[in-house]
């Protein structure tokens, strides 16, 4: 693609002003990210704001310097372990298909740990919740107070606190020890309004 006529012949090809980011975390789903999502756009749209928000160079970079941040030290690899909380299933995220993955490496299934997750949160019990995140998402949200702002500051997840809540965790593949299952929760408040949350 890089190489192509058609791509080479692009406006922000030719004037240096294309971006890339992770479209998994910041673009293709909604979820309580949708400010730096914003963000991202507003330091790659305008260059006057790059650094602005502090997202260049951590969430995004010009096509011309990936090359540069893919190589530097403590750079992801685009398949890595995730470690979760002791006592739950280890996983692995697999960039397969466009959804994040869990793998279960003991006897605990993706949909137990979401449901304890869940229970969590309707507990009103942040810590243990934030503590149930991936190491990566514990990293990005930075601590149980900051999770606990965004989930009560999103409709899409504040629903999820509410008792009368039901919540409805589908996994999408088997359960097991060896089982990969991208988890979905369509949680429905009493008051028939309904939200959906991607756990990953």
């Amino acid at each position: 693609l890089l190489q192509s006529d058609e791509w080479r012949a692009l406006p922000a090809v030719r004037s240096g002003a294309v971006a890339v980011a992770d479209g998994n975390l910041y673009f293709n789903r909604s979820s309580c990210g949708v400010v730096e999502a914003a963000e991202i756009v507003a330091e790659a749209a305008h260059p006057e704001l790059r650094g602005l928000f502090g997202h260049h160079g951590r969430h995004w970079v010009s096509l011309s310097e990936l090359d540069a941040f893919c190589d530097r030290d403590g750079a992801a690899s685009p398949t890595k372990p995730v470690a979760l909380a002791s006592g739950v299933a280890a996983a692995a995220v697999e960039n397969g298909g466009g959804a994040a993955k869990l793998r279960g490496t003991d006897t605990a299934t993706p949909s137990a740990h979401v449901d304890a997750q869940l229970k969590a949160l309707s507990d009103g019990d942040f810590a243990s919740a934030f503590a149930l995140n991936s190491a990566a998402n514990r990293t990005r949200l930075s601590g149980a107070a900051n999770f606990e702002a965004i989930v009560k500051g999103s409709p899409s997840f504040s629903v999820l606190l509410h008792s009368s809540t039901v919540c409805v965790v589908q996994c999408e593949a088997g359960e097991g020890s060896a089982a990969a299952a991208a988890v979905r929760v369509q949680a429905t408040a009493a008051a028939d309004t309904a939200a959906a949350a991607n756990i990953a």
